[in-house]
């Protein structure tokens, strides 16, 4: 085998508390993060000529980095720092659904389905865990990209407590045309919103784990939380009023999905996120459904 196609799920946070600084700059979160389907999908191929070394990325969107500060290139090359393996050529093909810069994991998922795809084409036969401890190397979000499902995360996001998918309903996701979010950038503006006094309140990370348990989609609703709704706005100015219209249209709940600029809903009836979506003319957006824990890859 040297071809295979993977699924690539993006990532809501239905919870995303700031709780501290670690000595490197890295700020320590309290998250709940669920993957959602549809999302990207990615083909990876290996060389089939031994000193050929070098990875090639396409996209199916334009202005997504196609060399080496794509991050899917970076995973490929941890993978082999990692296992030891000689590199290999190979080529990665991206088919993008989910937006760029938008706080939904796009990138990480893309590197997660790159480090899946080549345990499996190089025979390595390493566990979640091991891809895991390769992963938070590519960046925070990967190890969880990996897992899939629902979990809630801890220190950087990559302690992972992993929690029973939501079932039965529909997520709403919007994001401003042409407005992304910088995540350093977002956690800039969080710190000097702080240090001039602002005020953030605290989020309910028990509360949100008993509702998702509960599947109480009401509850779950009342629980969601994110920091950054309090600074972004001045980069994503968009996003409140997305918001505003996913609970006018009838959404249980509606946050901003991790540094932004995307926002999703929770629906209960289909329809209604349809409409919903529908009406927001000025928005990329992607009807989706809560995914489970990671399946196998899909072979081609």
């Amino acid at each position: 085998m040297t071809r295979i196609t993977i699924p690539a799920h993006g990532k809501i946070n239905l919870l995303l508390e700031i709780t501290g600084t670690l000595p490197d700059g890295y700020h320590k979160i309290c998250t709940v993060m669920h993957t959602f389907t549809p999302g990207d999908t990615v083909t990876v191929e290996l060389s089939p000529y031994d000193n050929d070394a070098g990875v090639r990325v396409t996209c199916s969107r334009p202005g997504i980095p196609q060399d080496g500060e794509n991050i899917a290139t970076k995973a490929a090359g941890a993978f082999f720092a990692a296992t030891g393996l000689p590199s290999r050529g190979l080529s990665v093909h991206i088919e993008k659904l989910i937006p760029h810069e938008a706080g939904l994991g796009g990138g990480s998922a893309d590197a997660a389905a790159v480090l899946r795809a080549l345990n499996t084409l190089c025979g390595t036969g390493l566990d979640d865990n091991a891809l895991c401890k390769i992963g938070v190397k590519v960046g925070a979000d990967v190890p969880f990209c990996i897992v899939g499902g629902c979990a809630l995360a801890l220190g950087i996001g990559e302690k992972l407590t992993p929690i029973s998918p939501l079932q039965n309903c529909h997520i709403a996701i919007a994001k401003p045309k042409s407005v992304g979010v910088s995540t350093p950038q977002a956690y800039r503006l969080y710190d000097e919103y702080c240090s001039s006094g602002g005020i953030v309140p605290p989020a309910n990370p028990q509360g949100m784990q008993k509702a998702i348990e509960a599947g109480t989609l009401a509850d779950i609703g009342k629980y969601m939380h994110n920091a950054f709704e309090y600074v972004v706005g001045r980069d994503a100015p968009g996003t409140p009023r997305i918001k505003a219209a996913m609970l006018k249209a009838g959404a249980a709940g509606a946050v901003l999905s991790g540094s932004g600029s995307a926002v999703a809903g929770l629906f209960a009836d289909e329809s209604a996120a349809r409409a919903c979506l529908n009406a927001l003319h000025d928005c990329e957006t992607i009807l989706a459904t809560p995914s489970g824990p990671a399946a196998s890859a899909a072979l081609q």
